[in-house]
C-alpha cells in the first residue's frame, strides 16, 4: 500500500469544521439497508430489473454509494459526543457482501445487526418495486426496544437519530437542531416537501393496504384506531431525531401500516415514488400533528428549506433567509476566505437526487470518491481507528479502484484538480464541478 503523504487543504478545512461542531450529548445512530430494492432500481431514479447474486450486488450499489456509507459512518462519530452508539441493520445479503470484504471488522459500528430485517422483511409483506425503505420501520422500533433494554439495566436513555445511508454529517445533529437539551425539540426532521405535486398527490389517488382508510378528509388507521390530518407537508426522512420515544414508535409504525401488504401494481416509476413517498415521508408531520406539535413547537428542521419538486424555497416558520443548500458537496469552504460560500449552508452533504448524475458525470464521482478516501484517513487517525485494516477491505472492492488510482498518485486534491481542469471538460478524470442533465456519461468508469 502507498503511504499517505497527502495533505490536501479542503480535507483540511473540513476536519477543522467538523472538530469545531461535534456534539454536547450522545445519541442512538442508526442506519438500515436492505438488499431487496437493490434488485428493482439503481440509486439514480432509472428503472432496471436484475436477479441479486454475490455479483450483481456489487453493481447494485458499489463506488460512490458505497463509500458515502463508509464515510457517513465515520463522519458520525467524529461528530457526535462521545457515548454515542451507532448500529447499521441489514439483511443477510448486505451482511455477507461486507463480511466477504472484511467491512465489519474495522470498528465502523458498535452493532451490526441482520436478524431484524431478515424477520421483519420478505418479498410477500412488501412490493420492493416501490417500497424500496421498508427497513426503517422495523430498525426504529428495534432500536427503541434496544433503549428500553438499556435503560431497564441501569444505563441512560439517549434521542435517537435515523441516518440515511447516503449521507455525511458535517456538524453533530444536535448542533445542527440548535439544542442543548436531548429533549429541546421532541423530533427533528431532514426537510420539507411540498404536496400536490405530481409526487405527491392526494392520498385518494393513491392504493391503500386495507387497513388505512380515508373518512370525511382524514386518514383512519384502522389497526391502531388513529385518526391523522392529510392535508401536512411531507418531510424527507434522510435524518430523523427523537427525543419522545413514544412519537418515534408512532411514526415507525404509520409509515408501516402504509408500506405492509400493500401490493398495489405500478405501471411506472412516478406511480411507484408516489406510493413510497406517501408511505416514507408523509407519516411524519402527520403522526407529530396528533400529538398536539407542529413545526416549531416540538419539531424541527435539520434543513431549513422546503422541496418544490424542482428546487428548494424558504420556509415561513423560519424567520432567517434561505440558505443555498448544494447538497451533493462534500467540503467545507469556510466563508471568511470564499465569500461566495456565505449563504451556503454546508452542514450535510446527501447524494440524494443527484446519485444518477454522480453515476452518470464520472469525473465528479472520482472528485467524490478521492476527497472521501483523504477524509477517511484523517478520521480515522483522529479517533484512533484502524486505518490499515479500512484500507485493505476498500480496496479490496472492485468498485472503488478507479477512486484508489487518484489516491495513489502522492498529490493533493488541489494539485490534482489544478492539472485537469487543464483538460477539455470530456477528457477529465476528476472535476469538483457536477454537470448535470447529461445524454451520456462523460467519462464511463470502465474506460479508466
Amino acid at each position: 500500500m502507498t503511504p499517505f503523504n497527502k495533505n490536501s487543504r479542503r480535507i483540511a478545512n473540513l476536519l477543522n469544521y467538523m472538530c469545531q461542531e461535534r456534539g454536547k450529548f450522545p445519541v442512538r445512530v442508526y442506519w438500515a439497508l436492505e438488499s431487496g430494492p437493490l434488485a428493482y432500481r439503481t440509486f439514480g431514479g432509472e428503472e432496471r430489473t436484475c436477479v441479486l447474486s454475490e455479483e450483481s450486488i456489487e453493481s447494485a450499489f458499489g463506488g460512490d454509494y458505497l463509500l458515502t456509507i463508509v464515510t457517513g459512518a465515520v463522519a458520525s462519530r467524529m461528530v457526535h459526543a462521545p457515548g454515542s452508539i451507532h448500529t447499521f441493520y441489514m439483511d443477510s445479503d448486505v451482511y455477507r457482501y461486507f463480511d466477504r470484504h472484511g467491512l465489519l471488522d474495522c470498528g465502523l459500528w458498535d452493532y451490526v445487526d441482520h436478524a431484524v430485517l431478515d424477520k421483519a422483511l420478505s418479498p410477500g409483506k412488501y412490493n420492493y418495486q416501490w417500497a424500496y425503505s421498508a427497513c426503517k420501520p422495523p430498525a426504529t422500533l428495534e432500536e427503541i426496544a434496544r433503549q428500553e433494554r438499556t435503560v431497564r439495566k441501569g444505563g441512560a436513555a439517549m434521542p435517537l437519530l435515523f441516518h440515511d445511508t447516503d449521507l455525511i454529517l458535517h456538524r453533530s445533529c444536535d448542533r445542527v437542531l440548535s439544542l442543548n437539551q436531548p429533549d429541546d425539540v421532541k423530533m427533528g426532521v431532514g426537510h420539507l416537501e411540498e404536496i400536490g405535486t405530481d409526487f405527491y398527490p392526494p392520498f385518494s389517488k393513491l392504493s391503500l393496504p386495507k387497513w388505512l382508510e380515508l373518512r370525511d378528509g382524514r386518514l383512519l388507521d384502522r389497526k391502531r384506531g388513529l385518526s391523522y390530518r392529510t392535508d401536512l407537508p411531507a418531510v424527507n426522512t434522510c435524518l430523523m431525531y427523537f427525543s419522545d420515544m413514544e412519537l418515534a414508535e408512532e411514526w415507525a409504525n404509520l409509515f408501516s401500516d402504509f408500506m405492509r401488504d400493500n401490493h398495489a401494481p405500478v405501471s411506472s416509476w412516478l406511480e411507484g415514488e408516489q406510493l413510497l413517498l406517501a408511505s416514507d415521508q408523509r407519516p411524519g408531520l402527520m403522526a407529530a400533528d396528533r400529538r398536539g406539535l407542529s413545526l416549531g413547537n416540538g419539531v424541527a428542521l435539520f434543513v431549513p428549506l422546503t422541496w418544490t419538486g424542482k428546487d428548494f424555497s424558504s420556509v415561513p416558520e423560519y424567520p432567517a433567509p434561505p440558505r443555498e443548500w448544494h447538497y451533493y458537496r462534500p467540503e467545507y469552504f469556510p466563508p471568511e476566505e470564499y465569500p461566495h460560500t456565505t449563504s451556503w449552508n454546508q452542514t450535510i452533504h446527501h447524494t440524494w437526487i443527484s446519485k444518477l448524475a454522480i453515476e452518470r458525470h464520472a469525473a465528479y464521482g472520482n472528485y467524490v470518491g478521492r476527497f472521501q478516501l483523504e477524509l477517511l484517513h484523517s478520521l480515522c487517525l483522529k479517533l484512533g481507528l484502524p486505518w490499515n485494516r479500512l484500507e485493505e477491505s476498500l480496496r479490496s472492492f472492485p468498485s472503488l479502484q478507479r477512486f484508489f488510482a487518484l489516491y495513489d498518485n502522492g498529490k493533493t486534491i488541489e494539485e490534482q484538480l489544478a492539472e485537469e481542469k487543464k483538460k477539455p471538460v470530456e477528457a477529465r478524470l476528476m472535476d469538483d464541478v457536477l454537470i448535470k442533465d447529461l445524454e451520456k456519461p462523460l467519462m464511463p468508469p470502465e474506460s479508466k
